[in-house]
């Protein structure tokens, strides 16, 4: 395992990885600070650079990428109060508080290209929540989930789904052979 970035950094949180730059993005927060105010990104060398800066602003807890609109989501628990979907533009730097979460102990979110979803998890009840991305600050309740604490949401591509892609892949292939060899 490599060490990744500056170690006089204080904290990472809300890792996640954005295709579009080919980079890990992560919030940062100040050496001796608990609140990542800042997004960075980091390459697979371990080279750190900043991205956005929301100082003195928002936590960015808990972050996902929205892959279709190329924006960034967090939670902010920082302040008082129920916890907030912040939307981050990686592009220009803006921020937007897309509004209060159902609870203030959201755990994690999960974006789904597929279902152009977001997915949130609360830590103290299991409820998992959904919203559009379209509009991020709606959330529904899907339902709870069973067992101790759920702390993680991720998508991982069914394996039916890889075995008929491959297959069409196939025949594909077999079909311009064929067309070739007339």
């Amino acid at each position: 395992m490599a060490l990744l970035g500056d170690q006089t950094t204080g904290l990472y949180e809300g890792i996640e990885f954005v295709g579009s730059r080919n980079r890990l993005v992560v919030g940062v927060s100040a050496a001796g600070s608990i609140f990542a105010a800042d997004l960075h990104t980091l390459d697979s060398t371990g080279n750190s650079a900043p991205l956005v800066s929301t100082s003195p602003g928002i936590d960015c807890d808990h972050g996902v990428y929205d892959s279709i609109r190329d924006l960034f989501y967090t939670i902010d628990t920082a302040d008082p109060g129920p916890a907030r979907l912040e939307q981050l533009n990686l592009n220009d730097g803006t921020h937007l508080s897309r509004g209060a979460l159902p609870s203030e102990t959201m755990y994690d979110l999960a974006y789904s290209a597929t279902l152009d979803a977001i997915f949130a998890v609360d830590s103290s009840n299991q409820n998992i929540y959904r919203s559009d991305g379209a509009t991020p600050a709606a959330f529904s309740t899907i339902g709870a989930v069973s067992g101790d604490q759920v702390r993680g949401l991720a998508f991982v591509p069914e394996p039916s789904a890889l075995v008929l892609l491959s297959m069409g892949a196939v025949g594909l292939c077999v079909y311009t052979w064929r067309r070739r060899k007339r």
